[in-house]
């Protein structure tokens, strides 16, 4: 709450906002209390970054005064004892919350309260793929267990005050200038929003395996494709929606490294165009034109190897041979991605097959993709790492000038 005698139109605020991250701690299609899996991180994870925000209404300054300060985020494991400390909780729920996962944002500057909610989602919802990514590897019960981290905003705690810097700027250069200065009182406020989770971390991640800084910049197109439909694949998605998400992801690489995949064409491109100039010769004008485009494609397409095959190269070109269930590596080999393209070629033709084995056939393949893609992320993330410029600035706004 902001009172004045000569109100300002324009403020800029300092937000602070905590939420816990939740995720399924149940097995797929069941809700029984003794099969859940649940996670905490060892030690706090603490990140800085730089940021700038860009005031228009600073006399003397037309073309707009930034301020330079550090966004602090937090990643923890929150537990009973301190519930009222870090979020605020009322003593009621105390002992009925388990555990959980909290991210804590520090510093967002912006213009208003819908700004710092959007750029809130817009950090959290990266930090939560990043996080999932994370613990996946430590989870060797894929075949009945993704989580996929979600922010849990019903029990966000938020507060802001104003930013104090920009306080100090406006009053200085408003008196420089005019003379006129406002007499303002500040009394911070808070949003609070509380509800009830029950979570409880049993696995315990060392928070060394998180890299909450570089998740934040802009990623490569395929690093970011690549991580949407991994994450899009976790959680309490169906069966059938996982598989697609993660085969897509085959497909890409399929396509993308396409030249790597050892196979040799059956026919040279002049042994095509001998091929071609015979069926021309066949064909009436009327259906000449689509029917010797098409068959010269798929001429030209033919090759030597099958689609298991050239996936395995393509694999083993990255340096991925092996996946790791139960806690033992396994051999990436043709039969076995023989079976995931199998799966495939049901779903599109579709195949008629009891649900019963269907589900299996699609419960196995999610799992094996699981591990296959988790190392394609790894791969591609270190090919296409992006550099994150020297002065490590995120512009942090709110309405455009």
């Amino acid at each position: 709450m902001v009172t004045t005698e000569t109100r300002d139109k324009y403020m800029i605020y300092s937000y602070n906002v905590k939420v816990p991250l939740s995720y399924n701690c149940f097995e797929i299609n069941t809700y029984k209390p003794d099969l859940e899996t649940r996670f905490e991180i060892e030690n706090e994870v603490v990140t800085e970054i730089n940021v700038v925000f860009r005031a228009y209404d600073i006399t003397g300054y037309p073309e707009g005064y930034d301020f330079r300060d550090t966004l602090e985020i937090r990643l923890y494991t929150t537990r009973d004892e301190n519930l009222d400390k870090v979020t605020g909780m009322t003593a009621s729920i105390k002992g009925a919350v388990a555990p959980y996962i909290t991210c804590e944002i520090n510093g967002i500057l912006v213009d208003g309260e819908e700004y710092a909610i959007k750029f809130a989602e817009e950090i959290t919802g990266k930090i939560c793929k990043e996080v999932s990514l994370v613990l996946i590897r430590h989870n060797f019960n894929r075949h009945l267990f993704q989580p996929r981290i979600e922010p849990n905003w019903r029990m966000a705690v938020w507060n802001h005050s104003e930013y104090a810097q920009y306080m100090a700027v406006k009053d200085k250069a408003t008196e420089e200038g005019d003379g006129a200065r406002n007499r303002i009182v500040r009394v911070h406020d808070n949003m609070h929003m509380v509800d009830a989770v029950y979570i409880m971390s049993t696995i315990t991640v060392n928070s060394n395996e998180f890299d909450l800084g570089s998740c934040l910049y802009p990623k490569d197109d395929t690093v970011e494709f690549l991580v949407n439909e991994y994450y899009s694949a976790l959680g309490s998605e169906k069966l059938k929606s996982k598989f697609f998400h993660l085969f897509t992801m085959i497909e890409f690489v399929e396509q993308k490294y396409e030249k790597y995949n050892g196979a040799a064409t059956l026919l040279k491109s002049d042994e095509v165009d001998h091929i071609i100039d015979v069926i021309k010769s066949e064909l009436t004008e009327q259906n000449k034109g689509r029917i010797v485009s098409s068959v010269k494609d798929l001429l030209l397409k033919m090759n030597d190897t099958g689609r298991a095959q050239k996936l395995l190269n393509i694999l083993d070109w990255m340096g991925i041979k092996k996946y790791r269930r139960f806690g033992d590596d396994s051999t990436i080999d043709k039969n076995l991605l023989d079976e995931i393209i199998g799966v495939r070629n049901k779903s599109f033709h579709g195949a008629a097959e009891k649900e019963s084995e269907a589900e299996r056939k699609y419960g196995n393949a999610v799992e094996k993709l699981l591990y296959i893609n988790e190392q394609i992320i790894e791969y591609v993330r270190k090919e296409n790492q992006v550099e994150i410029p020297e002065e490590g600035y995120v512009l942090i706004t709110g309405r455009i000038k």
